[in-house]
C-alpha cells in the first residue's frame, strides 16, 4: 500500500475523530476491546484483531504496560482501517521489536504515526529539542512510534 493512502487514512480518521484514545477510538469505530493475561515473553502476542461478519474485536494483552497496550490497540485499529483485517486475523507481535515484520505490521505502524503525530508538531518538537527520545516523550508516543514518522518525513 502506497504511504499516500496510509497518510489519507489516518488523517481522514482524526478528521472524524480527533480522539487519542485507543478505547474511546474504539467505541466510536464500533471495534469491542477485550483484555486477557496472554504473558510476557519476548514473542507473546501484544494483541490482535478478530472479524466476524463485519463486527471487529480486538483482544489485548492485559500483562503490557497501559503505553504498550494503547500502541497495540492502535495498531490494530490501523489494521482494520487498512483493510487488513478483511484478510485474516492480524497480531501485533510485538510493536517494539527490530525483528524483520511483515509489510502490514509496517504499514499499520505507519498509520499509528501518521494518525497520533502531526508533522508539523514533530518537526518542531525535533528541532526545539535536539533529542528524538525527548521528542517521542513530549509527543506521547513510543520511540518506536516516532522512528516510523520520522522514515515517513524522509
Amino acid at each position: 500500500m502506497r504511504k499516500e493512502l496510509i497518510t489519507e487514512a489516518a488523517r481522514s480518521l482524526w478528521g472524524t475523530y480527533r480522539e487519542r484514545n485507543p478505547h474511546r477510538l474504539c467505541e466510536y469505530l464500533e471495534i469491542s476491546v477485550e483484555a486477557l493475561p496472554i504473558e510476557l515473553k519476548e514473542n507473546s502476542i501484544k494483541a490482535l484483531v478478530v472479524r466476524s461478519s463485519r463486527c471487529y474485536s480486538i483482544v489485548e494483552n492485559s500483562d503490557l504496560s497501559c503505553v504498550q497496550q494503547d500502541s497495540a490497540i492502535f495498531n490494530e485499529i490501523g489494521h482494520v482501517v487498512l483493510g487488513h483485517a478483511k484478510l485474516a486475523p492480524c497480531t501485533c507481535r510485538s510493536l517494539f521489536s527490530t525483528r524483520k515484520i511483515s509489510m502490514q505490521e509496517i504499514e499499520a505502524n505507519e498509520f499509528i504515526a501518521e494518525y497520533l503525530m502531526d508533522t508539523e508538531d514533530t518537526m518542531s518538537t525535533l528541532f526545539e529539542t535536539g533529542n528524538f527520545f525527548d521528542s517521542a516523550r513530549i509527543l506521547r508516543v513510543p520511540p518506536a512510534i516516532m522512528d516510523f514518522k520520522w522514515r515517513m518525513l524522509a
